[in-house]
């Protein structure tokens, strides 16, 4: 049960992260690269609390258009150890928490994107690395750990998709890499500057991974109410079993955090859809009024949000895109989302900063715990579904079936002008001008139009055989 357990991330556990915060912040400023910076870091304190750690390379690639991983043979990506210049060589940080009661065989994956301006690390991914690091600490030293935890600082200078899938790539499919003493010793020089030994940068696993969770802190707009957008679309339209969101909002409104979907602002505003919102409202108003059982509640309001949310929901999936790290996931059928935390505060007072660790600490946490009790993965609930807010949905068995009839058309049409075509064969030309038009009488047509027609049917049949053939052929192939 989600939110069954008492929370051990206090209001300590948040002071911790606001001085992590600051000793992070001290270390980046002082540094001449950034980067390497927050790579020392991470690396001392994984140290100290004895996780097992490592260096993830990777290049920077064109993403695809769209993944196709499922249906077809993995891509390989080239590397170029050789490169010196910023940009071009990719370096995730890497953190493993071995569970104190398993064997590794699952692990659950955690995912802190970042980035660097000019050097410099803005406040939310200064707040995003400092409360992973708190809450990988706390997992450092907790005993209900059925799984291992594997944290990832994913370097998103190129973007955080293109950094998880290199590390996911690699994870699942281990490649060989051929470098002579010489090349070693640049590449380890180039991202470590000294730091422990070459084994830095062995490739280092835990079990098979059951879930995945991306999460960074972002700068709202001031003075707004702190809220958390949940992004789930994959690629290809690919979404994460809904019981993953149904836990994440359960948990947000027992911890009365406010929880969104995205939307589409233009839907949103639209003056149309508040009207139709306003007679909706009306209707149930007076359906309750004649009988108690017809009445349902639904103020505009919330229906122009819900249609929002779905049109956005639809839109994200039709395009096959993915709307965040979480999708790389997916290509490996790995559920996993990405908790986008908007903070409305100061992101610089200390007091506002334990507030939003303890708030958001506790939401993570009550998450991992859920995952971490699974006995198996995700699977009761839907995998085909569009979501209108995050308590509504609209499954597969609904939308379905409107697709199904416009689907049908097409070959109730192909066996029409083939039925049509045989009789047409069977009855004569005489009769042909009844076969193709049932509600004609039984006057005389002239021989050249009923010829006429009739070829035209032929023609029209051929086509739609042809069609239903290439069709066949195709499905084949794939």
């Amino acid at each position: 049960m989600p939110g069954s357990a008492n929370s051990v991330f206090t209001p300590k556990s948040a002071t911790d992260a606001r001085l992590i915060a600051e000793e992070l912040h001290n270390m980046v400023a002082e540094s001449s690269d950034g980067y390497m910076a927050v790579r020392k870091w991470a690396i001392n304190r994984m140290s100290a609390i004895g996780a097992d750690f490592y260096l993830h390379t990777f290049t920077h690639r064109e993403k695809p258009f769209t993944s196709m991983r499922f249906f077809s043979s993995p891509q390989q990506m080239p590397r170029n150890w050789n490169s010196t210049r910023d940009g071009d060589l990719g370096v995730n940080t890497v953190g493993i928490i071995k569970a104190p009661r398993a064997e590794g065989n699952e692990a659950v994956v955690l995912v802190t994107p970042f980035t660097l301006d000019g050097g410099k690390l803005s406040s939310a991914d200064k707040l995003t690395l400092s409360f992973g690091m708190a809450l990988f600490e706390l997992y450092g030293s907790a005993n209900w750990l059925a799984r291992d935890v594997i944290w990832v600082l994913a370097d998103a200078r190129c973007d955080s998709h293109t950094a998880v899938a290199a590390w996911l790539e690699e994870y699942h499919e281990p490649k060989l890499h051929f470098l002579s003493a010489a090349e070693l010793a640049h590449l380890y020089g180039q991202i470590t500057d000294g730091m422990g030994d070459a084994s830095v940068l062995e490739f280092k696993r835990a079990g098979f991974i059951s879930a995945g969770l991306v999460f960074q802190v972002s700068a709202g707009n001031r003075g707004q109410v702190d809220s958390i957008k949940v992004s789930a679309e994959g690629p290809n339209g690919q979404m994460p079993n809904l019981d993953l969101i149904n836990i994440i909002n359960t948990l947000a409104q027992w911890r009365r955090l406010n929880i969104h979907l995205d939307d589409i602002i233009g839907v949103r505003e639209s003056a149309l859809l508040r009207g139709l919102g306003g007679v909706i409202e009306n209707i149930g108003y007076i359906a309750g009024k004649v009988h108690g059982d017809w009445g349902f509640v639904m103020s505009a309001s919330s229906y122009v949000e819900s249609f929002a949310t779905l049109c956005a929901s639809f839109l994200n999936q039709a395009i096959g895109r993915s709307t965040g790290a979480h999708g790389a996931f997916r290509d490996y059928q790995i559920d996993a989302v990405t908790l986008n935390m908007f903070a409305g505060g100061d992101l610089e007072s200390s007091s506002y900063q334990i507030d939003l660790f303890t708030r958001y600490g506790r939401l993570v946490e009550g998450v991992m715990r859920s995952v971490n009790n699974l006995l198996e993965k995700f699977h009761q609930s839907f995998f085909l579904y569009l979501l209108c807010s995050p308590s509504k949905f609209v499954s597969v068995g609904l939308y379905m079936i409107p697709l199904g009839l416009l689907l049908i058309t097409l070959p109730l049409g192909a066996a029409a002008l083939n039925s049509a075509l045989n009789k047409a064969d069977e009855i004569g030309p005489t009769s042909d001008s009844q076969v193709l038009n049932p509600h004609s009488t039984n006057a005389s047509i002239p021989k050249s139009t009923t010829t006429k027609v009739v070829g035209e049917s032929k023609e029209n049949a051929g086509r739609w055989r042809r069609a239903i053939l290439v069709v066949q052929q195709l499905a084949r192939f794939e």
